[in-house]
């Protein structure tokens, strides 16, 4: 059973997550073209940061991940807010994302890229065959 200061500890850690996704979607709006995918999925992450299962998930998952500057992280088709989230918050952390579904990647990559956020990069993989050497990176979510 959880004690007062885990539930406030997660209570934080999603306050932390809701606000600064909103703060990435407001600065990601004034750069996108107001036409495109892109554009759209920000608008709504905009007004609702999180959906709600994303709610318990992404601070949970948050609060057991550790990372150190130079690390290679590999982001095996995670929400991409969660994503854009890591890579902001850890910006001396190389963070590879990767999907099978191309369109998705184009439209958060246009996001990352508004941005300015320089240690995420965007890859067709799929996660059954990756084509990356063994031990190339130094943790995956």
């Amino acid at each position: 059973m959880p004690n007062d200061t885990h539930v406030n500890q997660f209570k934080a850690t999603q306050q932390e997550f809701r606000l600064t996704i909103k703060r990435l979607a407001r600065r990601a709006l004034k750069n996108l073209r107001p036409d495109s995918r892109a554009f759209k999925e920000t608008k709504v992450r905009k007004n609702k940061p999180m959906d709600y299962l994303r709610c318990v998930e992404f601070p949970l998952s948050y609060q057991l991940l550790s990372f150190k500057d130079g690390m290679k992280i590999l982001d095996l088709a995670s929400p991409q807010w969660f994503s854009l989230f890591l890579a902001h918050r850890f910006p001396r952390v190389e963070f590879v994302y990767t999907n099978i579904l191309e369109g998705e990647l184009r439209q958060i990559k246009d996001v990352a890229e508004c941005l300015g956020l320089k240690n995420i990069s965007y890859r067709v993989e799929d996660g059954r065959r990756l084509n990356f050497a063994d031990a190339f990176f130094d943790r995956a979510v």
